[in-house]
């Protein structure tokens, strides 16, 4: 029994040490078990006392005795196949460093090559605050050079966390350049920008910049209605002309809106009417300011005039001018005025003014209702010397709100004019629309990461690492061990199991 006992256990443990010997071997040759392996023509690594790796390399790229790192060269100063240091200084191909300790630049995954001197700096940037989507815009940047040695580097407009342009720019010490930007918005976002609010601006090399927010609105245009003006009108006489812009649109549009005398451009306002409402629009011209424009008024003659969305959309009639009486405001006296204190929603604003001219000529022109200095409607009116007239103004609170609410306070004025004089006026207090939202707090607009910042980002924590770390009986950057040679650990280790119980039963 003895001799069967010892048998098995010869055995067991013979076979136990060829496994062992298999493995070992198996796993060193695959795997680098016990020598860390790095990249084709890497230096070798020896471990420290503190378990990092320090790089060691003789001129032909072994290692020396004390662990540091040997230079080789070729006759010509050129890199080296290995990529190590050139005795010129000049760059090598992975871009380490030189053996005068100067950094050679690297260029790809969106570094800056071309960066050089003392950082640029962004200012003075001009861009628009609205943009028609599918339009083009232009932004403006001044880029300074606050140092003493010329600056190069990128400078970018970007979108929202996209890069959409870049420059390279070298500016002089202590000067500035501007730059100017067109940009497409049909181009942004990959062709399928929806209107909404966004964050653009110029950043330098380092991401550094001026954010703004810009309003992308709808690709519609406006409607143009309820043309207000007098079909005649005397030569020293300012008209004021009304007309009401309509959005189609769900969302808020601003558009220019221009009123056109005899087919040609006189004047043009900027309009912003809300997602499937109305804004009214009022221009005060007259002959002077037509005849500036580039066209030839004569007396007695009639004329075609509108008021023209960017669009092409009009509204408008013909008017007629003649020599008459002036529309001189001296003249007027007021005798009697009525106004409400407050405008309210649902509320009819009713204004009663009676006037008596005092002159010795009679008056012709228009008497209009304004509203914190907003005309909201006019009424032509001529009077005989020393007569009196009472002229009445009744407006349903949503024309009010079209043609000036919001107003600049909720305490403002009102009263009825005659051309830029006021004949009288009076405090009220004006109330908003029920269903208007509470203005939301205005955000400070700040730049995400650009995209291609953050990729650089991580290809340089992965690949300037100078640690690894290892598994366990894998080498490092190595891969785990695979399922057959951890099965054959585990065999082993039953193995030296079964031969630990029957030398301890023994």
């Amino acid at each position: 029994m003895s001799a069967l006992w010892n048998s098995s256990l010869v055995g067991g443990t013979v076979l136990a040490v060829v496994l062992v010997a298999c493995i070992v071997s198996t796993g060193v040759a695959a795997t680098g078990l016990l020598t860390e392996q790095g990249p084709p023509g890497a230096s070798a690594e020896t471990a420290t006392a503190q378990g990092t790796t320090t790089p060691t390399a003789t001129p032909d790229g072994t290692a020396t005795p004390d662990g540091t790192a040997t230079p080789t060269a070729t006759p010509d100063g050129t890199a080296t196949p290995d990529g190590t240091a050139t005795p010129d200084g000049t760059a090598t191909p992975d871009g380490t460093a030189t053996p005068d300790g100067t950094a050679t630049p690297t260029a790809g995954n969106g570094t800056d090559a071309e960066t050089s001197g003392p950082p640029l700096v962004v200012e003075n940037l001009s861009a628009p605050a609205d943009v028609r989507a599918g339009a083009t815009m232009t932004v403006n940047v001044t880029v300074r050079n606050s140092g003493t040695e010329n600056a190069t580097g990128p400078v970018r407009y970007t979108f929202e966390a996209e890069a959409v342009e870049s420059r390279t720019v070298t500016v002089a010490p202590e000067s500035s350049k501007t730059l100017s930007f067109e940009i497409s918005t049909a181009a942004l976002d990959n062709g399928s920008l929806s209107p909404g609010s966004y964050v653009h601006g110029v950043r330098n090399a380092s991401g550094d910049g001026i954010p703004r927010r810009i309003r992308v609105t709808p690709d519609a245009d406006l409607r143009m209605e309820g043309f207000d003006a007098p079909v005649e009108v005397s030569r020293s006489t300012e008209v004021i002309v009304l007309a009401t812009a309509v959005n189609p649109a769900n969302t808020s549009i601003t558009r220019r809106v221009t009123y056109q005398f005899a087919g040609r451009a006189v004047t043009t306002k900027t309009v912003t009417v809300p997602g499937r409402g109305d804004r009214q629009v009022a221009f005060a011209v007259n002959v002077s300011t037509i005849e500036r424009a580039g066209v030839t008024v004569t007396n007695g003659t009639t004329y075609n005039h509108a008021v023209v969305a960017a669009g092409g959309a009009s509204t408008g009639d013909a008017i007629r001018v003649r020599q008459g009486p002036s529309a001189d405001a001296s003249v007027l006296a007021v005798e009697a005025f009525e106004a409400p204190s407050a405008v309210r929603p649902g509320d009819t604003v009713a204004v009663n003014v009676t006037v008596r001219n005092v002159g010795s000529v009679p008056f012709e022109g228009q008497l209009a209702y304004r509203l914190d200095g907003t005309v909201v409607a006019t009424n032509w009116v001529g009077i005989s010397s020393d007569r009196q007239q009472t002229v009445r103004f009744r407006l349903p609170y949503d024309r009010v709100e079209r043609a000036a609410i919001p107003v600049s306070s909720r305490q403002t004025t009102h009263g009825v004019w005659a051309g830029n004089t006021s004949l009288q006026t009076r405090p009220v207090t004006v109330d908003p629309p029920t269903s208007t939202a509470t203005p939301t707090r205005t955000v400070t607009p700040t730049f995400e990461p650009l995209q291609t910042e953050t990729a650089t980002a991580s290809n340089a924590t992965s690949s300037n690492s100078t640690t690894c770390e290892r598994g366990f009986l894998t080498a490092c950057g190595g891969s785990p061990l695979d399922q057959s040679t951890l099965t054959l650990l585990g065999a082993i280790s039953s193995m030296l199991g079964i031969i630990f119980e029957l030398v301890r039963g023994n």
